[in-house]
């Protein structure tokens, strides 16, 4: 039974349709989203919120992305609203992708907000341990 509302999610074709309906609603797009943000599908609730003109839904989104240390979906959030993320926000994203071994995904946020004592540990991090001979 917890796979209903995941089934009901149009495949990607579909999704793709939906999207570029002309005639598609904004409800209808609205509604959409809700589905997918429900079945943690952010990226595609955010394609969703943008073609319906929903603004303020993706920036509803934004504490999520940033939680999950999550780069793209932020980059992919900032140019829905038009606007790039603020540097805490970005620090955040940072923080969070190291605290989850999202290394490239830090170092990606830390980049944006030209932190180099973060891009240094992150590099850091990511280098490999030499062994003992």
């Amino acid at each position: 039974m917890g796979n209903k509302k995941k089934e009901a999610l149009p495949g990607y074709l579909m999704k793709r349709k939906i999207l570029y309906d002309s005639e598609a609603s904004p409800d209808r797009l609205q509604a959409l989203a809700e589905q997918f943000v429900q079945a943690g599908q952010l990226s595609d609730a955010v394609e969703c919120y943008r073609k319906a003109g929903a603004v303020e839904q993706i920036e509803a989104l934004v504490d999520e992305a940033v939680a999950q240390g999550d780069t793209f979906l932020c980059e992919q959030i900032a140019s829905a609203k038009g606007r790039t993320l603020a540097e805490e926000q970005w620090a955040g994203v940072g923080k969070q992708a190291m605290e989850k071994g999202k290394y490239g995904y830090a170092l990606r946020a830390f980049e944006k907000i030209g932190d180099e004592a973060a891009i240094q540990q992150v590099k850091k991090t990511m280098e490999p341990e030499e062994e003992e001979s």
